[in-house]
C-alpha cells in the first residue's frame, strides 16, 4: 500500500504572512510597536541555514534510490561416498571403463621391489599349506611379466594378450626367457581419492589380489601346480587413472639350453643343445606353429582363458648323451608360411611328464 503524501498549505506571498519579520524599527499593525537586536537576527538567520540544511539531506535520503540486497546462495551440495574398488581377475572380470583422471599428488606411489617380495610370499606361503615346494625368484620372468603389466595398466585393459595380439609364451621368450612359463593377471582401479595413501594400503591392496586369484579355480591350479619351480611378477600402476594391473609369470625349470635366434628366415637349420637337471629324464620335441598375429582393440582384448593358437606339426628326434646332455636339429618350415614357431619340449619328472620349453621364434 502506498502512503498518502503529506498536505502543505501554499506560502503566501512575501508580506502578507505574518510570520515575515519586519525591518528594525519598523511599527507592527494593530500591535505595540517593538525593536529586534542585531543578535536575534544573527540566530534567526543562523537558525533558517540550520533548517534549509536539514530539508536538504531529508529529501534527498527520502528520493534516494534503495540499494538491491544481494541474495544469499547456498554452498554447492557435498558430495556423496566415493564408490568402492572394483577388482578383476583373469576369467571372471570385463574390461573397465575409461576412469576420471585422479590428480597423482594425492596418492603414494607403490615399491614395486617391496610389493613383489610381498606377494612371492603369499604364493609360497599358499603352495606350502598345499604341502607343495616353494618357487624360487626369476628375474627374466618379473621382466615379462613387468612389461604385460605395464601396457595393461597403460591402456586399461586385463587380458593375456597384448595390443599387437601376442600372447605370453612370445613375451617371455622375447624378454630372454629359456624355460616354460605360464602366466596369471589381475587388475583393480579405483574412482578419484580412493588410491592407497601409505605402504601398508598398498601391501594390502597385493594381499587382496593374491587371495582374489586362488579365489578362482583356473588361477588357483596355476599357483598350486607343484611342479612349478620359480616365479617372477610383475607390477604396474597408472595414477592418472587408478588402474593397477599385476601379471605373475610361473616358470617350469628343467632343462638348460643354449640361446637361439629369436628371429630367422623361412626353413633356415636350427640347432637345439641343452642340458637336463638331475630331476629331468627322457626329453621330447615338437615343432608347433601359428600365423603371425594382428593387432587387437581394447574392446578385443579380454580377461578369458589362453588358449595359444600354436598346432605341433613336427615331432624331431632328441639325442641324448651319458651326461644328460641333449640335441637336436630341424627346419622351421611349416608349408612354406611365416609365422611364429613354437619349439615345446616335455620331460619326465617326479610329477609326471611335464613342459619345461616353448621357444618362440619369428620366421619370416
Amino acid at each position: 500500500m502506498k502512503n498518502s503524501p503529506k498536505l502543505t498549505r501554499p506560502p503566501s506571498r512575501p508580506g502578507k504572512s505574518s510570520t515575515v519579520p519586519r525591518r528594525p524599527g519598523m511599527p507592527t499593525r494593530g500591535r505595540k510597536s517593538q525593536t529586534v537586536s542585531s543578535w536575534q537576527w544573527i540566530a534567526i538567520g543562523f537558525g533558517g541555514l540550520l533548517l534549509t540544511v536539514a530539508l536538504l539531506f531529508g529529501a534527498r535520503a527520502l528520493f534516494a534510490p534503495k540499494p538491491t540486497p544481494t541474495p544469499f546462495l547456498p554452498t554447492a551440495t557435498p558430495p556423496g561416498p566415493v564408490p568402492t574398488e572394483t577388482p578383476l581377475s583373469g576369467d571372471i572380470a570385463s574390461t573397465p571403463s575409461p576412469t576420471p583422471t585422479v590428480d597423482a599428488a594425492e596418492f603414494v606411489a607403490p615399491d614395486i621391489p617391496a610389493l613383489q617380495r610381498v606377494m612371492l610370499e603369499m604364493i609360497n606361503a599358499d603352495r606350502r599349506a598345499e604341502g607343495l615346494r616353494e618357487v624360487v625368484w626369476d628375474e627374466t620372468a618379473a621382466l615379462a611379466g613387468t612389461q604385460h603389466a605395464k601396457e595393461m595398466a597403460q591402456y586399461g585393459f586385463i587380458s593375456h594378450r597384448n595390443l599387437d595380439g601376442y600372447g605370453p609364451e612370445y613375451r617371455y621368450s622375447m624378454a630372454g626367457g629359456l624355460h616354460y612359463s605360464v602366466e596369471n593377471v589381475y587388475a583393480k582401479w579405483h574412482s578419484p581419492g580412493g588410491g592407497p595413501r601409505s605402504a601398508t594400503e598398498w601391501e594390502q591392496w597385493v594381499r587382496e589380489a593374491q587371495e582374489s586369484l586362488m579365489g578362482s579355480e583356473g588361477h588357483r591350479a596355476n599357483i598350486l601346480a607343484p611342479e612349478h619351480t620359480h616365479v617372477g611378477v610383475g607390477l604396474s600402476y597408472n595414477s592418472g587413472t587408478g588402474y593397477f594391473a599385476i601379471a605373475q609369470e610361473f616358470v617350469n625349470q628343467y632343462v638348460t639350453v643354449q640361446p637361439l635366434l629369436r628371429t630367422v628366415a623361412l626353413g633356415q637349420q636350427v640347432d637345439l643343445t641343452g642340458w637336463l637337471n638331475v630331476s629331468a629324464s627322457d626329453p621330447q620335441l615338437n615343432i608347433a606353429y601359428e600365423p603371425l598375429p594382428t593387432s587387437l582393440s581394447l574392446q578385443a582384448l579380454k580377461p578369458e582363458t589362453y588358449l595359444s593358437l600354436a598346432q605341433n606339426y613336427d615331432t624331431p628326434s632328441v639325442r641324448i648323451a651319458e651326461d644328460g646332455k641333449f640335441t637336436a636339429s630341424f627346419r622351421l618350415n611349416n608349408a612354406d608360411q611365416p609365422g611364429l614357431y613354437h619349439i615345446r619340449l616335455w620331460v619326465n619328472t617326479e610329477f609326471g611328464q611335464v613342459q619345461a620349453l616353448n621357444l618362440v621364434i619369428r620366421v619370416q
